[in-house]
């Protein structure tokens, strides 16, 4: 499985519940076409302990999405960056894109 990590900040004002409504129905579109696989909840970061090594400049939030195989994970990037979506679509992506700052994408394979 392929995974990818997005690390992000709230802009000023934001509500992670609108955040976080937004990120479900953009999963659930991706999911039921056939681009993603799992989600986690959106979480937030503890940096007040030791096993939180990171910069404390670091992104406060954290969200991980799972594909199938790279395959899958090329195939969403090219189908939601090439012009395709519906207005529903493309509202659920532009409203998480709207209250989110310092996005950073990680992705990585655990089948090495």
């Amino acid at each position: 499985m392929i995974h990818m990590l997005c690390r992000f900040d709230l802009k000023p004002g934001a509500s992670m519940e609108t955040v976080r409504s937004y990120y479900a129905q953009f999963f659930k579109d991706m999911k039921s076409m056939g681009y993603a696989e799992a989600t986690g909840e959106i979480g937030a970061r503890i940096d007040d302990t030791p096993m939180s090594t990171e910069a404390t400049e670091a992104q406060r939030f954290y969200v991980v999405m799972t594909f199938r195989d790279r395959a899958q994970l090329d195939g969403s990037y090219a189908y939601f960056t090439g012009g395709h979506l519906t207005p529903d679509q493309l509202a659920a992506h532009n409203g998480i894109r709207r209250w989110i700052t310092n996005e950073v994408f990680t992705c990585w394979d655990d089948q090495v």
